[in-house]
């Protein structure tokens, strides 16, 4: 039996730091309205409280997103996912890690490390992902995820496209290719870069 889906409150937090600063007033009142009144968020609170350290139950992270996503198309979900990420990314990776992201990690150390991050953040859920130098290209796979939910899954998919133009590859394209969302088996991504 596979257990509760939970989250580490990372990305959760950088998302909602990032979407007090994209958004109007109005628009960060009727989403704290909307979680009132959800015992896993403090509405008072910066980022609703919510710490990176912590775990949270995914559903409280999906409703957050569903808030975030509302009224959207799918192609302004997508541009919301891929903000999100690069929100997310630039923030953990400023500075001296930026200097060591770009110096030190590799599409092919990214790859084989890539279930090691993933369960730092996600209690559910299996991460793979294969490099191909001469195609320029990796396909990134995620399978088990009890936590699924299709903005988040979109987000996984283009945090692995931000770490990479981190690391200095350029015209970086993530191409989701199946989800399970979609009724598919699995999640797919593919990126490309030149």
């Amino acid at each position: 039996m596979r257990g509760k889906a939970r989250m580490k409150g990372a990305m959760l937090r950088e998302a909602l730091f990032w979407y007090d600063e994209r958004h109007e007033q109005d628009a960060r009142d009727r989403l704290r309205a909307a979680l009132a009144p959800d015992p896993a968020f403090d509405l008072s609170a910066p980022a609703l409280g919510v710490l990176a350290t912590e775990w949270y139950d995914a559903s409280a992270v999906h409703r957050v997103l569903d808030l975030m996503a509302d009224g959207k198309s799918a192609a302004e979900r997508d541009a919301l996912a891929r903000e999100i990420a690069d929100a997310t990314v630039e923030r953990v990776s400023h500075g001296v890690y930026r200097f060591l992201v770009r110096k030190l990690i590799s599409p092919h150390f990214y790859a084989r490390h890539i279930q090691t991050l993933w369960s730092q953040v996600h209690s559910t859920g299996r991460r793979e992902m294969v490099v191909e130098d001469a195609a320029k290209r990796a396909i990134s796979r995620t399978v088990d995820w009890d936590g699924h939910h299709p903005l988040l899954c979109r987000v996984a998919m283009e945090t692995v496209g931000s770490f990479f133009r981190v690391m200095g590859l350029e015209d970086v394209r993530v191409t989701p290719v199946a989800c399970v969302d979609r009724g598919d088996e699995t999640c797919v991504a593919e990126l490309t870069w030149r």
